[in-house]
């Protein structure tokens, strides 16, 4: 990596540090709290389900709340963190696809500006439960990169992607 692209990714890391500083002051809401529960009180190995009994199986995502608990507690203000810094790489593998696909640093830097600046990514970001979208936004896209680089590591990735949220499924597609 040389020194311009280490300048463009840390520009990427103090924008989005800068544009969800705030969600740090941010308590749990909603599934928020039967999720950071359940991982305090049966740990890594459970399956989320919804209040109707609903099971997903996102084994990936779920270590990281589990990993989150282990780090913070239920301190909301480190899950909060951890999204911030998985929308962060999100926004840094963004970058990388542009780079491939549009063979301009300007291009991807744009992409990645872009990516970040969404509204409607900060429900995924400010929502400790939309990790899931992040997770598997990060690995998938992360797979799509070393796809297209030729590199055999894009399977296993994409199937951990898979393992945070079911509907990467259509990347292939």
């Amino acid at each position: 990596m040389n020194r311009a692209e280490t300048v463009i990714l840390f520009l990427v890391f103090f924008a989005a540090l800068a544009l969800f500083a705030e969600s740090l002051s941010f308590g749990f809401v909603c599934d928020d709290f039967v999720l950071v529960q359940r991982v305090r009180s049966e740990g890594f190995f459970f399956s989320w389900g919804g209040p109707e009994g609903d099971i997903y199986l996102r084994p990936v995502t779920v270590l990281t709340y589990y990993l989150d608990n282990l780090l913070w507690g239920t301190d909301p203000m480190g899950y909060h963190l951890t999204n911030t810094l998985w929308h962060l790489v999100c926004a840094i593998l963004v970058y990388a696809l542009g780079l491939e696909v549009f063979q301009r640093k300007k291009m991807a830097l744009a992409a990645a500006g872009v990516f970040l600046l969404l509204a409607c990514h900060s429900e995924a970001v400010t929502w400790v439960a939309g990790r899931t979208d992040l997770v598997s936004g990060a690995l998938g896209i992360g797979s799509v990169v070393l796809f297209l680089r030729g590199r055999f590591s894009a399977i296993p990735l994409y199937l951990a992607a898979l393992l945070a949220k079911e509907s990467v499924l259509t990347i292939p597609l």
